[in-house]
């Protein structure tokens, strides 16, 4: 166990640069994140959108599947 955990700590000291770059990356997207919340809720809200927009033309194609094609019958009044 010893030699693997002298192992592990020579490969994270080869990579230490590669290792704080990589951790600067993700501390600086989640800054972006936390300081822009619009970027979570801007597709939100357009998958709402979407939805209403489906749901309308649900209810248009079932307004148009009820039509029956029975003969109309035209009465004098």
């Amino acid at each position: 166990m010893w030699v693997i955990a002298a192992l592990y700590y020579l490969v994270l000291c080869c990579n230490f640069r590669s290792l704080k770059i990589a951790i600067s990356i993700i501390e600086t997207a989640a800054d972006f994140f936390a300081d822009t919340k619009r970027v979570a809720f801007v597709p939100m809200f357009y998958f709402v959108v979407w939805c209403g927009v489906f749901v309308f033309w649900v209810w248009g194609l079932c307004g148009v599947a009820s039509i029956t094609s029975s003969e109309i019958v035209v009465t004098s009044v």
